[in-house]
């Protein structure tokens, strides 16, 4: 793999982990603001993306350092 292949996939990681830490974040305010209206199903259902959203960073996360471990052995340091 080359070194600008790695820096656009390393680039790409970012945005998604930006978008998922957002998505992740807000859904668990809007959660906490409104856990006196929320049905047993509700709160199951917002626990369960919150959980899907966390993970998924996780994965992206761990990709994208095992990208930058690589970049890091293309450029010798």
């Amino acid at each position: 793999m080359n070194e600008k292949f790695l820096t656009e996939k390393i680039a790409f990681y970012k945005f998604w982990m930006a978008f998922m830490i957002t998505a992740d974040v807000s859904l668990m305010t809007w959660g906490y603001n409104h856990l006196k209206n929320l049905s047993v199903f509700n709160f199951i259902f917002m626990g369960s993306i919150v959980l899907f959203l966390t993970l998924t960073i996780l994965i992206i996360n761990k990709k994208s350092r095992m990208f930058l471990e690589k970049l890091e052995d293309i450029n010798g340091n």
